[in-house]
């Protein structure tokens, strides 16, 4: 059975330091695998931004290269974006609910 990796972070209008965390945290999970696979990467990559992290990321599309050089599509990214200045208490909670979602899983194995 494939295994499924996820990475959750949040967003940063630094666009480079941004990816590099993307990077690293892959580096880390292809060290940490026994077979030290270049190609392994996280199935979803789910990206907490700030409508700031968000115009950030879209001015330009370099960042693409850099995830590609190490084996890292871009098409795992997942956007969610929420204006934290202005949120109430209902946007919170919007928020917090998509976050469990991404940490429950979709199959469980229960054991009795």
């Amino acid at each position: 059975m494939k295994s499924s990796f996820k990475l959750i972070m949040a967003g940063n209008t630094n666009v480079p330091a941004m990816i590099n965390v993307i990077i690293r945290a892959t580096l880390e999970l292809r060290q940490d695998n026994m077979n030290n696979d270049e190609k392994l990467t996280f199935s979803q990559i789910h990206i907490f931004h700030t409508v700031e992290s968000l115009r950030a990321l879209n001015k330009n599309d370099l960042w693409e290269e850099a995830l590609r050089h190490y084996n890292i599509s871009p098409t795992s990214l997942t956007h969610h974006v929420t204006n934290l200045q202005d949120s109430n208490v209902e946007r919170f909670r919007e928020m917090v609910e998509q976050l469990r979602k991404l940490l429950i899983p979709l199959k469980m194995l229960i054991i009795m």
